[in-house]
C-alpha cells in the first residue's frame, strides 16, 4: 500500500466515524425534542456550528462534548459515538 492509499483510507475512516458520531447527535436531540438553536445557545456556539457537526463537516472538541453529555443528560460521552444513541 501506498502513503497515498494509507492517507486516502485514513481521510474516509475520520470521515466516517465523524459522521457517524454526528448521526447520534441529531438522533439523540431529535428523541430528546431539543431545537439545535437551544444546543448552539447553551453551547455558546453558532446554529451552524451544530448544523456542521450533525453533517459531519466538523465535530465538538472534547470540552463541547462534555458539555453536551450534560445538556442531554447522557450517561457518557460514548453514547455520542456508539453505534445505537441509547
Amino acid at each position: 500500500m501506498t502513503l497515498r492509499q494509507f492517507s486516502f483510507i485514513l481521510t474516509k475512516t475520520i470521515v466516517f466515524i465523524q459522521t457517524k458520531t454526528m448521526n447520534n447527535l441529531k438522533q439523540i436531540i431529535e428523541k430528546k425534542g431539543i431545537k439545535q438553536t437551544y444546543l448552539a445557545k447553551e453551547l455558546e456556539v453558532s446554529k451552524q456550528t451544530i448544523t456542521n457537526w450533525i453533517k459531519g463537516y466538523s465535530q465538538p472538541d472534547i470540552k463541547q462534548a462534555q458539555k453536551i453529555k450534560e445538556i442531554l443528560d447522557l450517561k457518557s460521552i460514548d453514547e455520542l459515538i456508539e453505534k445505537k444513541a441509547s
